[in-house]
């Protein structure tokens, strides 16, 4: 019935006049309206044209400056729209400074199939210099301990990096981390004041002690000459006395020593050079 439709339309397109354009224009309209009053035929026409129908694939991402890749074909401005052939296809969605997303879809039903991605941005590389033993902070939250082996990898943005150790003042630092770039972070770290305290004391405690023991052998050093101040002092009151003619202790004979131990027991030594009787 539609074949016949269509042939009369042809015939009356090539016979604009004359002829039986008559005829064919009635059985035409007879046929329209019999084709209008017969739901079989409808629901004939239908499925044919589904059939005819190709599924379609939609790619859209709220990530700035994202593009899709169909079967790793040449990549594509978002939104993407493109006919799917039957069986299972990969799309890629990609982006600068994000991880890459994939994701399946199958050109088997004459559907619409929509893909949404929302890509998830690669962090920044944070390499820190520092040798010593010392606590690696982003935001006052801990994340490692120095001196680091590699690179710690920190969320893009503002953020806070600091560095505490024992003996030294925490060092912070403001900065802004772009995704997937790099950053070297180098801290100079100052001595805490309790430290520098500490290390002046120590100072001083040594230095004291130096100097006690080098008076110490000063001292010693000048024992015989204030021996000798003494005794001249003595002289000039009186007669010489006889401790102050005594030779040195240690160069006496065993036995002036002893004798001299006794006798400086039983009698001082100003009894002894005013002239008393032995």
């Amino acid at each position: 019935m539609r074949r016949a439709i269509q042939r009369y339309k042809a015939y009356l397109e090539q016979v604009p006049s004359g002829g039986r354009r008559s005829e064919a224009t009635e059985a035409k309209a007879d046929l329209e309206a019999r084709l209008a009053r017969d739901p079989q035929a409808q629901a004939g026409a239908a499925p044919a044209q589904v059939e005819k129908r190709k599924a379609r694939v939609t790619v859209i991402s709220a990530t700035v400056g994202a593009q899709a890749s169909l079967d790793g074909g040449p990549p594509q401005e978002l939104p993407y729209f493109g006919d799917l052939e039957p069986g299972k296809h990969r799309v890629r969605i990609f982006a600068d400074g994000y991880f890459d997303a994939e994701r399946e879809v199958s050109g088997d039903k004459p559907v619409d199939q929509p893909v949404d991605v929302a890509l998830a941005e690669r962090p920044a590389i944070v390499t820190v210099v520092l040798d010593t033993n010392a606590d690696i902070l982003v935001d006052g939250r801990l994340i490692a301990t120095a001196p680091l082996s590699r690179p710690i990898e920190v969320p893009p943005g503002a953020h806070v990096l600091s560095v505490s150790a024992n003996g030294k003042k925490p060092l912070s630092q403001e900065v802004v981390l772009v995704r997937a770039k790099p950053f070297r972070f180098e801290p100079k770290r100052e001595a805490s004041g309790q430290r520098v305290v500490a290390m002046s004391m120590l100072g001083v405690g040594a230095a004291s002690v130096v100097t006690g023991v080098v008076f110490g052998i000063l001292s010693l050093g000048q024992e015989p000459r204030s021996r000798q101040v003494v005794c001249s002092s003595t002289r000039s009151i009186d007669r010489p006395s006889t401790c102050c003619r005594r030779a040195p202790w240690s160069l006496r004979p065993r036995r002036a020593r002893r004798t001299s131990r006794r006798i400086s027991a039983h009698r001082p030594c100003s009894a002894r050079g005013s002239g008393a009787p032995r």
